[in-house]
Formats: structure tokens, C-alpha cells, sequence
């Protein structure tokens, strides 16, 4: 079941490209190539409303649980909820909470341009394979991929780490010796481009501790419109 508190229309577009779901709206994988298993619980927060999506096994009487103590909490004001929230700890679902921002793009982006920045093709999808093996083998499924090259390799990429017909959702990662260099927004900025053009809606979420992805997010003008939680 879907549990839902006030409007939630933005939240079920994301969660459904986030999650496989059946029927009924439970959870049932992780939109991944290789997923790691589902959250218990998943909780979307903004500041017209809040979604509860219980994972297939989890029983409807737990998810609705989830969605009461959701809807007593204040109103989400574009700030982390506080670890250790009273009206979360206590569903017991087991394991701890995740949580971080999800924004969503304006319809233009502006990035410095970066040398040896790509859309990766046929051409430059070999060059993937020294840092990023995993993009290689699934790149066609993550498409669009941007990424940087240097020394022969690419060793920065933006790919759409999940993905639908009609969206796409931001995967981005420099490898150690190349960050600092401001390659996150300029990958950001052309892997939009390419979404967009294709028709597709473009999102981004990361955690409240990712220093370096807030701060591309930040630097790209993305507006924060919500907060999810995973728990279990």
C-alpha cells in the first residue's frame, strides 16, 4: 500500500523512480542494475505533504504506523530530520535510518567548461574500463554517462544510476587523484543536457553528509523540494 499525507504527487514520481513497485505500491527492489536489497520503510517528506512506502514483505499495519508518526511530525521545513526522532524510532522495523535532500533541476544549467568532458558513446565506452568496470558493463542501462578524460582513461562520471523511459536520477563520482577540480558540476551540467534533450525529467538526491554532493548542487542552482528516509 501507499500511504499518503496531504499532496504528494512530486514524491511518488521520484519514489517510482527509485523503487520497483507492485500493484499495490509496496517495494519491491531497488531501480538498479545490481541493487542491494530495498529499504523496510521509505519515507518522503516536503512541505505540501509526506509518502510512506513499506517494503513487499512488511506488513500494512507497520507501514500505516509509519504513516501516523510521519504525519505528527512538524511540518518539513527543508532541514535534516534530527537523528533519533521519537516518532520514528519505535516502528519496529529494525535497523537504523538514512536520510538525505532530493532537488530537482531547473530547465537551464550553466557549468565552466572542463576539458576532455564527454557524452560517452561507442567510441569512448572502452575508456570507462580502468576506473569505472561497472559503468562499462551496464552503460547502455545508465545512459546517458558523461565523464572526464585524462591520460587516456576517464576518471570522473555522471551517469543516470537509475533510470526510466521518462527519467533519470544523477550518479556522480570522481575518482581520489582528480577531485577538487571542479568536474562534478561541468559533468552535472552536460549529462542534463543530454537527458533533457531525450525527453526526460532529471533528478538528484544524496545525503545530508555528502559534503562535496551538496555542494554541486548548490553551485548548480538545484532547488530542494523534499527529504527521504530509509529505514531498515
Amino acid at each position: 500500500m501507499i500511504a499518503r499525507v496531504g499532496r504528494t504527487d512530486l514524491l511518488e514520481q521520484h519514489a517510482r523512480l527509485l523503487f520497483d513497485l507492485d500493484r499495490d505500491g509496496r517495494i519491491v527492489a531497488v531501480n538498479e542494475p545490481e541493487p542491494d536489497p530495498p529499504p523496510l520503510l521509505w519515507l518522503g517528506r516536503s512541505r505540501e505533504g509526506s509518502l510512506v512506502l513499506g517494503r513487499v514483505d512488511i506488513p500494512d499495519e507497520v507501514q500505516g504506523r509509519g504513516a501516523d508518526r510521519v504525519a505528527a511530525l512538524a511540518p518539513w521545513a527543508g532541514t535534516p530530520t534530527p537523528a533519533g526522532t521519537s516518532a520514528l524510532d519505535d516502528l519496529g522495523v529494525g535497523g537504523g535510518i538514512s536520510g538525505g535532500p532530493a532537488f530537482r533541476f531547473p530547465e537551464r544549467l550553466t557549468a565552466p567548461p572542463v576539458d576532455g568532458l564527454v557524452v560517452v558513446d561507442g567510441s569512448t565506452a572502452p575508456l570507462l574500463e580502468p576506473s569505472y568496470p561497472f559503468t562499462r558493463r551496464y552503460v547502455d542501462a545508465l545512459s546517458p554517462v558523461t565523464g572526464i578524460i585524462r591520460d587516456g582513461a576517464i576518471v570522473a562520471t555522471c551517469t543516470s544510476c537509475r533510470t526510466r523511459p521518462n527519467a533519470g536520477e544523477v550518479g556522480l563520482h570522481t575518482t581520489e587523484a582528480w577531485r577538487g577540480r571542479g568536474f562534478g558540476r561541468a559533468l552535472v551540467a552536460a549529462w542534463h543536457a543530454a537527458l533533457v534533450a531525450a525527453g526526460r525529467t532529471p533528478w538528484y538526491s544524496t545525503t545530508w553528509d555528502n559534503a562535496a554532493s551538496l555542494a554541486v548542487a548548490r553551485s548548480l542552482g538545484l532547488e530542494l523540494v523534499a527529504e527521504e528516509l530509509s529505514l531498515g
